[in-house]
């Protein structure tokens, strides 16, 4: 039977892809999207869909080591844009079908928005403060275990994975399409890779196998992602639980990180949180690692986010920080751009205010020449020179020039600089192309250069 993708799920999918989900992505697109070309956008996608159920192979991802938590890195995949968008399509054909599966009284991430927004999943800032306000709701019990899976998405089956989907939808051309972009990551001991918000989506639906485990052990829980919250009414009550949790969570193929487990009393937890507005690790006492702030900043909020992550670039030039600064950086961007196509005249507040930062601009510097002399620090090199391309006013053309003709550095970074000496501008009709490409091959088209 012929698989024909329902083209207004197509539309959105395009649309949810530009507009959030690469916000979520680990590196900045080559091309910011105002506008696209949506005829001859869905008919590719739709087209791009029927390939990959009809078995024609997905290329391999870009893929990148990125700094997590202390010395730690994880390897996240970056698929060409027309592949995110069929991935995504994929996830919001399940999301119609499966949304039963999460209860949004347990399970306070990755739901799927409700307002007027275009985004697919809801502000996770907010779902956050929901998590955070449930705690607090909870203080009639008087005690609480706080575990965290390890190593998450790394420890999913992608057989598990599939079969979680195909028992409550059965095997379509939809899981067809997921399967075939899992197994394209790599072999099963890689687990569901590190995308974007639309695997991340489908992870949080797939951890409701770990939810079932631990309702049968406790009567009260709840969860971000896979950071749970038990409460109990008494210490033995919570000792006997967490002993056989262990074991229980472990047959499903996950297993706690110990060293992130906390115990204590519901009221310690709410003394030591109460009024902070930033959550971060000091330690080993401390209970949440740094999350994502806000989904807007002014330029002068973002400037001191830019300080807190140079100055102290082992805990916040990573995955999860680093992210928000990009993706804060390109919203800027994208809305100078409106700005200047409605009036035709620049945001001067924008530019005045990340323009005029000696200092930053030289730490950024100092920081820059200090990775580029390490073999493993390839994407903090290339988040530091898309922030420097993106502050008006300030140059270090010759250091970038040396960075491009440099053959001893990764391709990703040469075309970073390269990015920053082109500067152009692609046409919608490149866009169509290069949106067909791999990361690299993309970067390479728009800056017109062959490494």
């Amino acid at each position: 039977m012929t698989f024909v993708p329902d083209l207004g799920l197509v539309d959105l999918a395009i649309r949810q892809v530009v507009d959030c989900i690469s916000y979520s992505n680990i590196l900045p697109p080559w091309n910011e999207t105002i506008d696209l070309t949506y005829d001859v956008r869905r008919k590719r996608i739709a087209q791009r869909l029927e390939e990959i159920a009809s078995g024609l192979p997905i290329a391999t991802p870009f893929t990148i080591n990125v700094p997590s938590n202390g010395d730690r890195q994880r390897v996240w995949a970056l698929p060409s844009v027309n592949d995110q968008i069929a991935l995504h399509y994929v996830s919001l054909w399940l999301s119609k079908r499966m949304q039963s599966v999460t209860n949004s009284k347990v399970v306070h991430s990755y739901l799927i928005n409700s307002d007027d927004t275009v985004a697919f999943v809801e502000n996770q800032v907010h779902s956050w403060s929901r998590f955070q306000a449930a705690t607090t709701d909870r203080g009639r019990h008087k005690y609480m275990l706080q575990i965290d899976l390890k190593s998450a998405f790394r420890s999913m089956s992608q057989k598990g994975f599939i079969d979680f989907f195909e028992r409550r939808v059965s095997h379509t051309p939809e899981t067809a399409i997921l399967s075939a972009f899992l197994r394209t990551n790599g072999a099963e001991e890689i687990g569901v890779p590190l995308v974007n918000d639309s695997l991340f989506y489908l992870g949080n639906l797939y951890l409701s196998v770990v939810d079932e485990v631990v309702s049968r052990h406790c009567s009260d829980f709840i969860r971000f992602v896979d950071d749970y919250r038990i409460f109990f009414d008494s210490q033995p009550e919570l000792d006997r639980a967490f002993s056989s949790l262990s074991k229980a969570i472990k047959d499903t193929g996950f297993e706690i990180n110990a060293e992130k487990t906390r115990a204590g009393t519901v009221d310690d937890y709410l003394s030591a949180t109460s009024g902070r507005t930033v959550k971060q690790t000091k330690g080993d006492r401390d209970y949440i690692n740094p999350v994502i702030f806000s989904d807007t900043v002014d330029p002068n909020g973002l400037l001191k986010l830019l300080d807190l992550a140079v100055n102290n670039y082992d805990r916040y030039m990573t995955e999860g920080y680093g992210r928000l600064v990009v993706a804060l950086i390109r919203k800027r961007i994208l809305t100078t751009k409106i700005h200047e196509s409605m009036t035709c005249k620049p945001d001067e507040k924008f530019d005045v205010s990340l323009g005029e930062q000696p200092a930053l601009m030289g730490k950024l510097h100092s920081l820059l020449q200090d990775f580029l002399q390490r073999n493993d620090q390839t994407w903090r090199i290339s988040w530091l020179l898309f922030v420097i391309a993106e502050m008006p006013g300030q140059s270090l053309k010759s250091t970038v020039e040396k960075i491009f003709h440099d053959k001893k550095l990764p391709p990703l970074v040469r075309l970073r600089a390269a990015r920053i000496l082109s500067n152009r501008e692609s046409s919608s009709a490149e866009i169509e192309q290069f949106h067909d490409m791999g990361y690299l091959d993309e970067g390479q088209a728009t800056t017109r250069t062959r490494l």
